[in-house]
C-alpha cells in the first residue's frame, strides 16, 4: 500500500471516529438540547461528508498535518461559525480553505518544535 493511501486511510479513520464520538454525545442529550443544537448537528454531518468525499484529493503533506489537528471536524465547524456566508456551495469551498490553513499551522508548529 502506498504512503498516500495509508495516510488517506488514517485520515478517514480519524474523521470517522470523531464523527461517531460526536453522534454518541448527541444521543446522550435530552430532546431540548438536541433541538437547540440542530444547526450544529446538521453542519457537523455535512462537514464530515465533505471531508470524507475529498480525502482522496488531499495531498499527503496536508493529510499528515491534519491528522495532528485535535477534533478536526469540530475545529472546522467552529471556524465556519465565524464565517458570514452559510450556503452549501460556500461550505464546500470554505472547508477546503480551512484544511489548507490548519495543515499549514500544524506544519509550522512541527518546524518550530
Amino acid at each position: 500500500m502506498k504512503t498516500k493511501d495509508r495516510l488517506t486511510e488514517r485520515f478517514l479513520l480519524k474523521i470517522s471516529t470523531e464523527y461517531l464520538n460526536f453522534k454518541i454525545s448527541v444521543v446522550m442529550k435530552n430532546h431540548e438540547e438536541i433541538y437547540a443544537m440542530a444547526y450544529e448537528i446538521d453542519h457537523i454531518a455535512r462537514i464530515y461528508l465533505i471531508l470524507q468525499e475529498r480525502a482522496d484529493q488531499i495531498p499527503a503533506y496536508m493529510l499528515k498535518a491534519l491528522y495532528q489537528t485535535p477534533e478536526l471536524i469540530k475545529t472546522v465547524y467552529d471556524i465556519w461559525m465565524n464565517h458570514q456566508d452559510s450556503s452549501e456551495t460556500e461550505l464546500n469551498g470554505f472547508v477546503v480553505k480551512i484544511l489548507a490553513m490548519l495543515s499549514d499551522k500544524n506544519t509550522n508548529l512541527k518546524k518550530g518544535a
